[in-house]
């Protein structure tokens, strides 16, 4: 009976270890196999977007390809009307010259010349038809194809018999005016080889719209990637057969042996965290019909219980022991064991400087006691002394700088927001552990300097950091402390001391109202003429800071003027070349140019490219080089959006404009 009861714990380990494991091993099972799943998909949609790419842009490739050959045709001065009317010979000529192009036509089987003043029509093979025999040929009424051919706007044509008609415009020699057309044949079937090609291999299933019509295949399905580039639609549903029959076998085996090696596994882990128990049970020497469980459990509660009363007189003796000790510290009592017990009870003696804040009075101050202990921090230490003879609580800082005081004024201040009539008055900063007596000691017997001398610090403070705001806040405090003794002397130190900090800080002083703050006897009198001079101090630091940031302005300008070319130029590159953020490089140059940035640069470039366009020296893929774009069809697009005629149309009327000008 006593072995089965000791069995139990073990048992329970084994159970849960074993329900684990089992547990994981499925959960790792079923996410192999959906990652798998996923996997393959996702591998297999992958392939297949990059081959309907590649198809794509092979297809807008040719198709370029067939637009270039009709300009090609238009430049030469055979293909022109003056050149071959009426005169037969030169007809022959230019029929060998167009069946010369025929291996440049890789998809089209047969491409043919037509005219707007001709009723024949050129063919690649190298004869000649009249436009209603040929029109006949493509299964066409005559009207329908010269309709086609004699318009102004040219787009791919799908034809009865199948095929596709790829249709573009041929320009008189240097003229801008449509003379004519040259047609393209495509058939169904060289689209489809052409994409198996250059793809390394489509679905069977595809479809492929061409100006909006179908051209291989009509039909996509559920789940099919579609893509879009130019004149051309592809559709294409990938095959998701994944062939899992094969490897299933050996997967299943390698699954079993997982799952056994994580059973036996987990038996050997219960095991061993039942051993423990076990040695426990002995050291303790536990009754023999005990659960170890229950026997552990007992023993650890008595202890803990133990241990709480003990922590919990200890926490109520440092509690009363604290404020008394530094009490002691206040009243000037620093020998080495008042020292020795403050560091014991964990107050920082280390720490670099001290500081003293009286809140008065002691009534209302103590409550907020335990929240100021709170507010302690790694850099500075707060601990709240309540002083009945004194009538205030007494706090004292330990900092690492001494600037840290600053922040712990400003956040009892806050605290003490939602309950008035609290003062908080502040003594100064100390060195030594030892001084801090002494302070509490001014602070006790004087208030009022100390506040106003408070003041008037973190005004100084708030002058070095241009915040004047506050520190004209703190001169309308200081305006209103209560009459007190030495108020001419505190004049005349603070104006001295305002002296230096202005010329500091490179602040000009207003001789007039210097001379009156020298002579005030009061500090009302002073702070409403040092408000004045605030004014002023503001004033002129917002001139300086308006011309340093035209002064910018310019320079920035200047700079983008300097680096448009380069294709690199972003608000952040300027931004690193300044040293300023982007949001202020943003406004400067909308300031400056009444534009954003992005349309700034893009109207420089624009510009540019216009003056390099009539030039006639350059093609359009150098002129975007040359003014920092990259991608020829962003260059195109930008051009048109900003002058509403491709590079090419501009250059064309720019060339017009230059024949027609009068000599």
């Amino acid at each position: 009976m006593v072995f089965a009861r000791k069995s139990n714990v073990f048992l329970q380990y084994l159970w849960r270890y074993a329900l684990i494991a089992v547990i994981g091993c499925l959960l790792v099972g079923a996410y192999f196999s959906y990652a798998s799943l996923r996997e393959v998909r996702a591998v297999r949609e992958d392939a297949l977007r990059e081959k309907m790419r590649m198809a794509l842009s092979d297809l807008n490739m040719l198709d370029r390809e067939m637009a270039s050959l009709a300009v090609e045709i238009s430049i030469e001065p055979e293909f022109q009307p003056g050149a071959w009317q009426g005169q037969e010979l030169k007809q022959r000529k230019m029929l060998e010259m167009l069946h010369a192009y025929r291996p440049r036509s890789v998809l089209a089987e047969e491409f043919f010349l037509v005219f707007h003043d001709s009723h024949y029509v050129f063919l690649s093979s190298g004869q000649k038809s009249y436009r209603y025999v040929y029109a006949d040929t493509l299964g066409m009424e005559e009207r329908a194809f010269s309709a086609c051919v004699d318009g102004e706007t040219f787009a791919p044509l799908a034809l009865p018999d199948g095929r596709l008609l790829f249709l573009y415009p041929v320009r008189t020699y240097g003229y801008t005016r449509i003379n004519g057309a040259m047609g393209f044949l495509v058939s169904a079937e060289a689209l489809y080889e052409r994409m198996q090609l250059t793809s390394g291999g489509l679905p069977s299933d595809i479809a492929l719209w061409v100006n909006g019509f179908a051209a291989v295949g009509t039909k996509s399905g559920d789940g099919a990637l579609w893509a879009e580039s130019g004149n051309f639609t592809l559709a294409a549903k990938p095959s998701l057969d994944v062939a899992l029959g094969a490897g299933a076998s050996l997967r299943n085996a390698y699954l079993a042996l997982i799952v056994a090696f994580v059973l036996a596994l987990a038996v050997i882990l219960a095991y061993r965290s039942y051993m423990p128990l076990r040695r426990l049970g002995k050291k303790y020497a536990l009754a023999d019909g005990q659960n170890e469980w229950e026997g552990i459990d007992s023993l650890l509660g008595s202890l803990l219980s133990r241990n709480e009363m003990v922590a919990n007189k200890m926490k109520e003796q440092l509690a009363r022991l604290k404020p008394q000790m530094l009490g002691m510290l206040l009243d000037g009592n620093c020998d080495q064991h008042v020292l020795d017990a403050l560091a014991a009870l964990g107050v920082a003696l280390n720490s670099e400087y001290f500081a003293l804040l009286l809140l008065v009075p002691l009534e209302r101050a103590k409550a907020f006691s335990s929240l100021i202990a709170d507010m302690t921090e790694e850099q500075i230490a707060l601990y709240p002394v309540e002083r009945e003879k004194e009538g205030c609580l007494c706090v004292l800082a330990c900092m690492e700088e001494s600037y840290l005081v600053d922040d712990a004024r400003e956040w009892i201040e806050s605290l003490l927001e939602s309950e008035g009539g609290i003062q908080v008055r502040y003594g100064g900063v100390v060195a030594h552990i030892e001084e801090v007596g002494f302070l509490f000691a001014k602070m006790a017997n004087a208030r009022a300097p100390i506040q106003r001398e408070a003041l008037f610090s973190q005004m100084i403070a708030c002058v070095r950091a241009r915040d004047w705001q506050a520190a004209h806040d703190f001169l309308l405090q200081l305006e209103n402390e209560p009459p007190a003794e030495g108020e001419a002397t505190f004049a005349l130190e603070s104006t001295a001391t305002l002296v230096r900090i202005g010329r500091e800080e490179g602040l000009p002083m207003d001789e007039v109202l210097l001379g009156d703050m020298m002579l005030a006897d009061s500090i009302c009198q002073f702070a409403a003429l040092a408000i004045r001079q605030m004014e002023k101090w503001a004033l002129s630091d917002q001139e300086h800071a308006n011309a340093r940031s035209n002064a910018m302005a310019g320079e920035v300008i200047e700079y983008i003027h300097t680096h448009y070319k380069e294709n690199s130029l972003s608000l952040d590159s300027i931004s690193a070349a300044f040293g300023v953020s982007t949001n202020t490089l943003y406004r400067l140059v909308k300031r400056e140019t009444h534009m954003t940035y992005r349309e700034y640069v893009v109207k420089l470039r624009i510009d540019v490219a216009k003056r390099l366009l009539l030039r006639q020296d350059r093609t359009v893929t150098e002129v975007a080089s040359q003014v920092g774009y990259v991608n020829l069809s962003h260059f195109i697009k930008s051009f048109k959006a900003l002058t509403g005629l491709t590079p090419a149309q501009y250059r064309a009327g720019g060339r017009a404009e230059e024949m027609d000008a009068p000599e």
